[in-house]
């Protein structure tokens, strides 16, 4: 039983009930997002993907992917990015799905809005029974992990306001002027999300004109292989094997039987999939720009963490704290990091499991290390603050301080006070928001143990 008992949105299913789910199959099929579909890189097909999806759509499978494949993206070097996984002989993929713009985080080109007897939108797959292999493990090999799965909660979220009345078309447009132009190259991470946040909004509030809106905006041969190509790379008894991408033994939902057949062919879902890729978009444009490019979407990096579980201070209480210290404005920025700590503590409390995948008790067993080293400095903030002892004792009932971490506890920080202390965000912790151009985090569990580290070492810093 997966169970969300947190006060937080867990998973991006509806958040009415206790979330609670039979198996990660269930949570899947209750996602209210389809964020997986377009948030990450292109969506890789191996040869029974064509096989299967061409039977479903009751084409050929060079005519199928003709219409619904590509094997570069414009703005990117796909050649030396995806190219290695078409051609290496031990690589079973053979070319990517086509996406609603020019884009590999565009989305899918299946990916369908809906709303439910409630009024919720909803995003999901067109054309579920015969979906890529890829698509089948995505939950186990990435959603799960909060890559996907952080930025889905969000999405879910703001779906159930426009059911609620809460997102309005006016409030999109005014949240969309205030970000106004983005870039992506050098914008932060909260400004990224933020704004493909309210771009999906926008699409959610009117279903009919997103599954409406054509693809062909850009001339799809020039970014496609000659079809001779792709179909002697799918046919070559070199691609020809087990789908073995998630190990030697298939999951379930790789497994998954095929029980179709050619019901698909005389569906209005098809007829639409087939006229929008030879539509040209319309004028909204829905789908031109806007989507998350990255793997990580941590809610941190939009607003301050809740007070919990542990005693906070507000901005007041370390004023006064600090008003007769040797150095008030350096006190005053590390008892505003102690804050966030606390905070971020009492986050991890109450959020049941941060990172489903990592083993039990990680973020709790780097926060122990982290309060620990801040008491071992002699930090002011530390006898200042009460929430931080606090903290500590709960992190330590759920991870053991190994021996050889405390030979480290005393390490010191990079950097001068000065450095720090302008790179102190308003919610006191450091590095919350990187920004492409900086140390971008690979995961979830990357950037949550990032914060973690960085705010340590600003708190430690201004000592």
């Amino acid at each position: 039983m997966i169970n969300g008992s947190s006060p937080f949105r867990m998973y991006p299913a509806k958040a009415a009930g206790p979330q609670k789910f039979e198996s990660p199959q269930a949570v899947c099929h209750s996602c209210l997002s389809g964020t997986c579909c377009s948030s990450e890189d292109p969506i890789y097909l191996t040869a029974f993907d064509i096989l299967r999806l061409s039977a479903y759509f009751d084409l050929s499978p060079a005519q199928w992917m003709l219409k619904f494949t590509q094997d570069r993206f414009d703005g990117e070097d796909s050649d030396w990015k995806r190219r290695a996984f078409v051609e290496d002989p031990d690589s079973s993929v053979v070319t990517h799905l086509r996406r609603r713009a020019n884009a590999p985080t565009s989305p899918c080109v299946f990916l369908t809005y809906i709303r439910e007897d409630d009024g919720t939108p909803r995003r999901v797959c067109g054309v579920h029974p015969a979906r890529p292999l890829s698509c089948r493990e995505y939950y186990f090999d990435t959603c799960q992990t909060r890559w996907t799965g952080e930025l889905a909660t969000l999405q879910a979220e703001g779906f159930e306001q426009i059911r609620d009345g809460k997102i309005t078309a006016d409030l999109v447009v005014r949240e969309l002027n205030q970000i106004g132009t983005v870039n992506v190259e050098t914008a932060p991470m909260s400004v990224q999300l933020e704004y493909s946040f309210w771009i999906e909004m926008r699409r959610a509030l009117d279903v009919d004109a997103a599954n409406r809106e054509g693809v062909n905006s850009f001339d799809l041969e020039a970014y496609q292989d000659p079809i001779d190509e792709k179909l002697n790379r799918m046919l070559s008894s070199a691609w020809l094997r087990l789908e073995e991408k998630y190990g030697t033994v298939p999951w379930g939902e790789q497994l998954h039987p095929y029980e179709a057949g050619l019901s698909f062919t005389g569906t209005a879902e098809r007829g639409r999939l087939l006229r929008i890729t030879e539509r040209s978009p319309g004028k909204d444009r829905l789908f031109g720009a806007g989507d998350y490019p990255y793997y990580v979407a941590g809610r941190a990096s939009l607003l301050a963490m809740p007070v919990g579980t542990f005693r906070s201070l507000s901005v007041d209480d370390m004023e006064r704290l600090v008003r007769n210290a040797p150095d008030p404005v350096a006190s005053l920025a590390a008892l505003r990091g102690a804050e966030a700590l606390v905070r971020f503590a009492s986050f991890v409390a109450r959020a049941d499991r941060l990172l489903e995948l990592a083993p039990a008790g990680t973020i709790e067993r780097e926060l122990l290390f982290a309060l620990s080293r801040i008491e071992a400095s002699g930090q002011r903030c530390w006898k200042l603050h009460p929430g931080l002892r606090q903290a500590q004792k709960w992190a330590a009932k759920r991870a053991s301080l190994p021996e050889s971490w405390r030979k480290r506890l005393l390490k010191k920080p990079k950097g001068s006070r000065e450095d720090w202390l302008k790179a102190q965000s308003a919610f006191g912790t450091w590095q919350a928001n990187p920004s492409p151009s900086g140390d971008w985090p690979d995961s979830q569990h990357d950037y949550w143990l990032t914060l973690l580290r960085a705010t340590t070492e600003g708190v430690l810093a201004l000592g």
